[in-house]
């Protein structure tokens, strides 16, 4: 090779590699967040990437508000980017719900001062994932809450559906609602803590508090309109229908699973592309989890009905699991272990609404005909038994 040829060859590589170092730089660039301005006091900041939720942002005289915090270590970023905005004090924060991807820069926020407002259902949170971080200044409220702040109101509603423990917040005079992750324009179908029933409460809600000029903010992604959340109600709907009925008929989750209509719906969903991280094994665990959130089989229990199994029931090792009601359904929880609300298949059997395994609760009755004992069974093996020690 001529020395003209390998000083071409030589410039090449550099070239080469400049390119490839230059591609690599822009991958590796890390993520920001960006700006949605819905009118003259009010912004959404996008995370995604990795940043977390997005994030509803009130600025005015009083200071700043906002909906969601984004994820864990974002807090500090978050902070500088409102910061471009407004150098007024932040306030307070509503989460939208307890994971860590919409409170985790909690933290940060409390140190500059903020408030953190949730629904008090703390209590019956169950797992590593329930956790409000930084939450030394809070404000907890039972069902509803309405708070007055920069001329605005802001109306907070406790539902469980995506969890136990989430809030939807209507910014009444902006004509905006977040719907945390509840509903959807980059995945889906929200399924629930309690099934149907969970999506059937937040839409109606949601439903109640849009017009056709409303800004629905969900949980990640894009905004949406009251036309949206009407079809995706449409597709969770067909999603439930085709499942059941197929159930019904004894198809087994992975056939359900692998029907075009469901597939279809999969794509609906996700913006019209399967997303990588709903593997096989996630796409038929969220087929099971339909499956067995069916109350047509349930039967209807009044809560004067319910009220005799309420109460603590006390295992061997010293461990409880408490019955109570909440808002008119039974529910079952077993601290650091499970919350469910319990589906009625009978007086003595009880099915844990929308898992995805076959949990059951079974109670045995006294002479009076009173509740004295539970027993927890898990794909028909019993794994505990519990003896009442009060009433609830």
């Amino acid at each position: 090779m001529t020395q003209k040829l390998k000083l071409l060859f030589h410039i090449g590589l550099l070239i080469s590699l400049a390119i490839n170092l230059n591609l690599f730089a822009k991958e590796k660039k890390p993520p920001e967040i960006t700006f949605n301005q819905i009118n003259e006091h009010f912004w959404v900041l996008h995370g995604g990437n990795g940043l977390g939720a997005n994030v509803g942002m009130s600025v005015g005289k009083d200071g700043i508000l906002l909906i969601d915090a984004m994820n864990i270590k974002t807090g500090k970023k978050l902070i500088k980017a409102i910061r471009t905005i407004s150098d007024k004090p932040i306030k307070y924060v509503i989460n939208t719900h307890q994971h860590r991807d919409h409170r985790g820069g909690n933290e940060e926020l409390v140190k500059i001062g903020a408030t953190v407002i949730y629904p008090n259902f703390l209590k019956y949170l169950s797992g590593s994932n329930t956790r409000y971080e930084g939450v030394k200044r809070e404000i907890q409220f039972r069902d509803q809450m309405t708070l007055k702040f920069n001329n605005e109101i802001f109306n907070l509603y406790h539902v469980k559906s995506h969890t136990w423990n989430d809030v939807i917040v209507q910014v009444k005079n902006s004509n905006i609602v977040f719907t945390g992750d509840n509903h959807a324009t980059n995945w889906g179908p929200n399924i629930g803590v309690r099934g149907m029933r969970s999506h059937r409460d937040v839409i109606d809600l949601v439903l109640s508090l849009s017009d056709e000029k409303t800004v629905v903010v969900p949980g990640h992604i894009a905004l949406a309109d009251k036309n949206h959340v009407i079809q995706y109600d449409q597709k969770v709907q067909q999603w439930f229908e085709y499942i059941l009925t197929s159930s019904a008929k004894g198809h087994t989750p992975e056939q359900i699973a692998n029907t075009a209509k469901i597939k279809a719906l999969i794509l609906w969903f996700h913006g019209g592309k399967h997303p990588d991280w709903l593997t096989k094994e996630r796409f038929v665990a969220r087929v099971s989890h339909t499956m067995f959130a069916d109350e047509k089989s349930a039967i209807s229990l009044s809560r004067s009905q319910l009220t005799p199994y309420t109460g603590i029931y006390r295992l061997k090792d010293g461990s409880q699991v408490e019955i109570f009601i909440h808002q008119d359904e039974l529910h079952a929880f077993k601290d650091k272990t499970f919350t469910a609300m319990l589906l009625a298949r009978s007086k003595k059997h009880f099915d844990f609404a929308g898992w995805n395994e076959q949990e059951r609760i079974d109670f045995e009755f006294d002479s009076n005909d009173k509740p004295t004992q539970l027993t927890f069974r898990l794909n028909g093996k019993v794994e505990f038994s519990a003896t009442r020690i009060n009433n609830g």
